[in-house]
């Protein structure tokens, strides 16, 4: 036995326009069987037209039962194939192919069979394989669509979607069941995409399962999300942003020699960020970090219950050895960031949070044994923070000193006469680490989701260019004491963060 596929190319090729102002959208296939009679849901129907005369279609009376308003009856005579059309109220034409073939168990493919009962949805079909499209805006159609989902799980993609409308109508029947069966306090509702959810936490588990069950038979656009903890304690999440805001101060000392380019070096303002526009956390920060004034280090997040705590470590440790008279023992003391927050109670519009934040790095300038120091900087505060309004913490500072020696080599070692023939320049960089948190109530997006937009938009741009270099060697002051004697070498004592201590393991 031949099945004639009614998979053809119509169904594979978009929506084309067809003539007049109408468009052509091409609906779910029709198989049917010789003399087989079916009832055909149009809405808006105004007229129709059948391709060939084996299928004879009729407007059922108004009494007939289940014939539901601007339908059509269809009637199948002779095996054979062919197509209706039909105007409808709002200028669009619907076309569905119907394919008529004599009644053997074997005719179709349960697949096809199913398709065939979708009346709203656009479908795309490919070997074996079918896509589902477009707009439904029934209750009855979104049944048809969930049967066919779990009735062939992977030979179906839905993409298709339900009508604000019919959402709306769906959440609002999801509340009012809620309300009438008086579980108000422990489940709540939320629109997200094209499905309405249900969260909420019911301890005991056999409740728990029947409200799962009856909320899948009743709403075919509810997802129930409930869970059965000890308590009803709600979890709050946090974005967590971590930046570092760079300042640097350079002068040198010495004689320094005038560069052969002149106008060479500019200092510009244009986009340079104002702390005021980095509280909007909702854009980007790649406008930041593209100017070079932040460096986004980190993007964790975080989730806790109420009451509760979480922390967050990024840095390293440092090995201590301490000898006794017949023993060795090693300590690790950490560095790094450390964050800590504490949520003691949260309502529905803000969370009370007590936040410790820490920032160490290594100090060689107070090092002992070979081991050196750690510096800290502390901060320990108690806020209200609003979900979706960022909390910005600052002032948590680092220093970097670097020396850089040149000139020319040999001549510029000379004690006293050297400075004539090089310079020493002092870079000191200084940092300052701002975290930014973002309290959630609802699971935060992928990362980097952020929309990518500016986050300054009319920044004014201004180029200062720096005044002409002089001709000459200008001989400065230099630094009373004793000087290294090396030759064009580079000397750089730094006092920042080490990413990893000689013997030490780096934390993750």
């Amino acid at each position: 036995m031949t099945v004639i596929a009614f998979l053809t190319l119509p169904f594979l090729a978009a929506p084309q326009s067809a003539s007049g102002n109408g468009q052509l959208k091409h609906a779910a296939p029709i198989v049917l069987c010789p003399g087989e009679q079916r009832i055909l849901s149009f809405p808006g129907l105004q007229r129709y037209a059948l391709g060939a005369d084996f299928v004879r279609a009729t407007r059922p009376p108004n009494r007939l039962p289940g014939s539901p308003e601007a339908s059509l009856l269809v009637k199948a005579r002779t095996p054979g194939q062919t197509d209706i059309l039909v105007w409808k109220q709002d200028g669009s034409i619907e076309k569905r192919n119907i394919s008529v073939q004599r009644c053997r168990e074997t005719i179709s493919t349960p697949l096809e069979t199913a398709l065939s009962s979708l009346e709203e949805v656009e479908i795309y079909v490919s070997g074996g394989f079918a896509i589902l499209r477009g707009v439904f805006q029934t209750k009855p159609e979104s049944a048809r669509i969930q049967s066919l989902l779990s009735g062939f799980p992977g030979k179906v993609r839905d993409d298709s979607r339900p009508s604000q409308e019919l959402l709306d109508q769906e959440l609002a029947a999801v509340n009012h069941w809620i309300a009438e069966t008086g579980k108000s306090a422990l489940l709540q509702t939320a629109l997200t995409g094209k499905r309405v959810f249900v969260r909420g936490n019911v301890e005991d588990s056999v409740l728990r399962q029947t409200l799962e069950e009856e909320l899948k038979s009743r709403f075919t656009l509810a997802t129930p999300e409930l869970a059965s903890l000890p308590d009803s304690a709600p979890t709050v999440y946090f974005r967590v942003f971590l930046l570092e805001l760079k300042k640097a101060r350079f002068g040198a000392i010495g004689l320094s020699w005038p560069d052969a380019v002149p106008g060479a070096f500019r200092v510009t303002t244009a986009g340079i960020p104002r702390f005021e526009d980095l509280l909007q956390i909702d854009l980007t920060l790649e406008a930041l970090e593209g100017e070079g004034s932040v460096k986004v280090l980190s993007r964790p997040e975080l989730a806790l219950r109420t009451p509760g705590e979480a922390e967050l470590f990024a840095g390293g440790e440092l090995p201590i050895q301490s000898r006794g008279r017949y023993t060795s023992n090693i300590s690790w003391k950490p560095y790094g960031l450390t964050l800590k927050l504490k949520a003691t109670h949260s309502t529905d519009t803000q969370v009370r949070l007590e936040v410790f934040t820490e920032v160490s790095h290594l100090d060689t300038a107070v090092a002992s044994d070979s081991v050196p120091g750690i510096r800290s900087n502390r901060m320990k505060t108690q806020v209200d923070a609003r979900f979706g309004k960022p909390l910005l913490l600052s002032g948590l500072l680092q220093e970097k000193n670097r020396e850089n020696a040149r000139g020319i080599p040999i001549l510029r070692s000379i004690p006293v006469l050297g400075s004539l023939f090089g310079s020493t320049d002092y870079l000191q960089d200084k940092s300052e680490l701002v975290a930014i948190l973002l309290p959630l109530r609802a699971p935060p997006a992928a990362p980097e989701s952020l929309p990518n937009r500016p986050l300054l938009t009319n920044a004014p741009k201004t180029e200062i260019p720096a005044a002409s270099f002089a001709k000459k060697p200008t001989l400065k002051r230099r630094v009373a004491g004793p000087f290294p004697y090396r030759m064009g070498a580079l000397r750089i004592r730094s006092k920042i963060n080490t990413r990893k201590a000689a013997g030490g393991r780096t934390a993750k």
